[in-house]
């Protein structure tokens, strides 16, 4: 593991957050240290990419808004609205794949961490103890999408995803707000 990585795990261990976000652009490693967090305090992980936006919510109005591409008022009244009223938390996870909802139920342990672009939006942040941004460069972001997905889902990331989310990254100033900022360009 990465001495950057280490350094923020030993920081979490020393600080004690309740709740974690892990916000940046795509393929940027925010599931990969949202992992390294599970893995190392047993932490509950929630995904922004299981609360994305449905075809029927996708207007231009909504797509127009600085995170709009997230359903940040679902995640809002099933996650973060629901934090710690129970051990579990039961939510509806979004697959984009099938457009439909799917319940689960996650054991919470501390510290929660949600991962995902959009985690920091105006609407969800108050719950967070630290805000983490991952950034990555554009060239290295698009070789590790193609990794990912392969050269026609990068299209759609480089057309659609990766503006949306800049919008957002940009007007919200979400690197601004966050504690701690780690550039992954050369970490893996």
């Amino acid at each position: 593991m990465d001495n950057i990585f280490a350094e923020l795990l030993e920081k979490i261990a020393a600080d004690r957050p309740r709740v974690i976000a892990i916000d940046g652009p795509a393929a940027s490693g925010k599931s990969t240290i949202a992992e390294l967090i599970a893995t190392r305090f047993g932490s509950a992980v929630f995904h922004m990419d299981d609360f994305f936006l449905p075809p029927e919510l996708k207007t231009p109005e909504r797509l127009s808004e600085p995170g709009g591409n997230v359903d940040y008022e679902r995640f809002k009244s099933e996650i973060t609205d629901r934090l710690f009223l129970s051990q579990w938390l039961s939510f509806n996870k979004y697959n984009c794949q099938t457009d439909s909802l799917s319940p689960m139920e996650i054991e919470l342990a501390l510290p929660v961490v949600i991962e995902g672009s959009y985690c920091l939006h105006p609407l969800l942040r108050g719950v967070f103890d630290l805000k983490i941004f991952l950034d990555v460069s554009p060239d290295i972001q698009m070789r590790r999408v193609i990794q990912r997905g392969g050269l026609e889902l990068s299209k759609r990331f480089q057309n659609e995803w990766i503006p949306l989310e800049n919008v957002y990254f940009d007007e919200l100033k979400i690197r601004e707000l966050c504690d701690v900022i780690v550039d992954t360009s050369e970490l893996y």
